[in-house]
């Protein structure tokens, strides 16, 4: 299975982003889409809000992901990429896009290690693994969230 459900601002950002060899993790709405797929097994449809990506916050990561954005012409956009260091979450609504320092109920370093490689229309891109996005998800607790863990769990469970 791919990840699929992408526009293409989002592709464009994903290229940029591995090609200028950005530390990141596709999570949210995207990654529950490339489990469960459309609709939920409950009959609900999960839509997408935007593209939620887990970046690291090292500074040369940083650096980085500052020259891949400004590459897409968001060079305005770029300098709100220093408050991430501080774990400020980045919004570049104009774009639909969400950079996140961090996430609920799991850390950088695991979602990393355990990231899984998908193929996409960017190319092979990192995306959060099922047991850490339920774990993500639970710890996150809005409805939204209870009802994709509830979809995921059912995969997981399989």
């Amino acid at each position: 299975m791919s990840l699929s459900h992408l526009n293409a601002i989002e592709v464009e950002a994903l290229r940029r982003l591995n090609s200028g060899g950005v530390e990141f993790v596709v999570v949210g709405g995207h990654a529950v889409l490339h489990y469960t797929g459309l609709p939920h097994s409950n009959g609900e449809s999960r839509t997408l809000g935007d593209l939620d990506l887990f970046v690291s916050v090292e500074a040369p990561n940083l650096d980085r992901l500052k020259v891949a954005m400004a590459g897409l012409g968001w060079v305005s956009d770029s300098a709100n990429l220093d408050s991430l260091a501080s774990g400020a979450t980045v919004n570049i609504e104009r774009y639909r896009v969400q950079f996140l320092p961090k996430v609920s109920g799991v850390s950088w370093e695991r979602v990393w290690r355990d990231r899984v490689s998908v193929y996409s229309s960017a190319g092979n891109v990192g995306l959060i693994a099922l047991g850490d996005l339920i774990t993500n998800k639970k710890a996150a607790g809005r409805t939204k969230d209870l009802n994709d863990v509830e979809a995921l769990e059912a995969i997981y469970a399989a």
